[in-house]
């Protein structure tokens, strides 16, 4: 079902689902079913989101998930590159309705942050139709607390109400910023090179010399290299490198 009031560039078509437990699976199974690029996903209530390893993401209604899907022409080693479009899409999207002083950034790969605090994700997993020889598919999606976060989380986590006190910011609107701000940023990406992003994404990305954890492994930032990896400083003489692409997931359900 079409919504009017949404303001959408034309290369949208929009599907808005009342309810349903995970953005990722549903935007999954219509990719797998035939869907076609373009196609923007609007989850209005999400009921049993989860992350990559299977822990809870937290969500209420009125928060944002969303998804666009698309038909890469692109080789299969350049995916994990859009999961930094994705994100500086969804940042600027969102540093349209903050306040200039919120510390707004990113957390390698995919996390979105305030204030040190994690406010969205975006994931992006790639897969081929039913009979597994049909075009490939990428499934660009994204969760953001709009209203309120959960009390007791492993992450410390924030909604944009919480960090904006009032705010007329809703998820309507951030989804309308989100879609134009993704035609954006795909589209430098492909004009301009996935250097020219990734500095883009570096503006408020993870700094050199800055903590970091992922999984049991913990450490410092030594850099994000030119192809968006993650180099971490274990202690004076071992570094470990943890590959973009490592983050964007096969569907296999």
């Amino acid at each position: 079902m079409e919504n009017n009031s949404l303001e959408l560039p034309s290369a949208y078509d929009l599907v808005e689902v009342d309810e349903s437990e995970d953005i990722r699976t549903l935007a999954a199974l219509a990719a797998a079913e035939g869907g076609h690029e373009g196609t923007l996903i609007w989850l209005k209530k999400q009921t049993a989101g989860q992350e990559w390893d299977g822990r809870p993401w937290y969500s209420e209604e009125g928060d944002l998930h969303c998804s666009v899907l698309l038909e890469p022409e692109f080789e299969q080693h350049r995916y994990g590159e859009i999961i930094l479009v994705a994100a500086v899409s969804m940042g600027q999207a969102l540093a349209q309705y903050l306040s200039p002083m919120t510390a707004l950034g990113y957390d390698w790969p995919d996390t979105l942050m305030i204030a040190n605090h994690v406010v969205g994700r975006v994931w992006v997993q790639h897969g081929h139709g039913h009979d597994g020889e049909s075009s490939p598919w990428l499934s660009v999606c994204g969760s953001v607390n709009m209203l309120n976060s959960p009390e007791d989380f492993s992450i410390p986590a924030i909604s944009v109400r919480e960090a904006e006190g009032t705010t007329e910011l809703n998820a309507e609107k951030l989804l309308q910023a989100f879609a134009r701000e993704f035609i954006t940023w795909i589209n430098h990406w492909n004009d301009q090179g996935f250097l020219s992003l990734l500095d883009r994404w570096k503006v408020r990305g993870n700094q050199r010399g800055a903590s970091c954890k992922l999984g049991s492994l913990s450490g410092t930032v030594h850099e994000i290299d030119s192809k968006g990896n993650l180099v971490i400083q274990i202690d004076s003489a071992s570094q470990r490198t943890i590959l973009l692409e490592s983050y964007v997931k096969k569907y296999s359900g």
